[in-house]
């Protein structure tokens, strides 16, 4: 029989904090390189708000969807395309409190959030490592950072 892990899974992002998470954002003076973009899942949640909890059948099936088209995209195209597929923010400026809340709690050493569009309102958002989007909350109503609305 083995030992029982003694130290419960950290909720930590992995990876070495003295590099940056995405040395590929344009004008950054970092090099861009041509490897394809990939997806983690293991902090993707399953509470039904921001969580998997919340992706109905049709929602799945077009995300998958959407996610087997951009694994042939390299990290560098998504962030020169037209459609505005992929985009960074500050952690710090998040206009959702819940969601800023939740990500102080969770990941405070993040400075950073991506969001990949994934058709209309829906947005995936998570952390770029290099390559890999490591997914963390799923925006089917656009409420983590909505847009604001033109002459308001």
């Amino acid at each position: 029989m083995g030992k029982a892990n003694k130290n419960p899974r950290s909720r930590r992002f992995p990876g070495d904090q003295k590099k940056p998470l995405n040395p590929y954002i344009p004008g950054s003076g970092s090099r861009l390189r041509d490897d394809h973009v990939s997806w983690r899942f293991e902090f993707l949640g399953t509470e039904p708000i921001y969580g998997i909890g919340g992706l109905c059948g049709d929602d799945s099936a077009a995300l998958i969807k959407r996610l087997c088209a951009l694994e042939n995209t390299r990290i560098n195209e998504l962030f020169h395309s037209s459609d505005d597929t992929i985009k960074d923010y500050n952690v710090d400026k998040i206009p959702n409190a819940k969601a800023s809340k939740r990500l102080a709690d969770q990941y405070p050493d993040q400075t950073k959030i991506y969001r990949l569009r994934c058709g209309g309102k829906k947005r995936l958002y998570g952390f770029l490592a290099e390559n890999v989007f490591h997914a963390l909350w799923w925006d089917p109503d656009h409420e983590i950072w909505p847009t604001k609305k033109k002459h308001t």
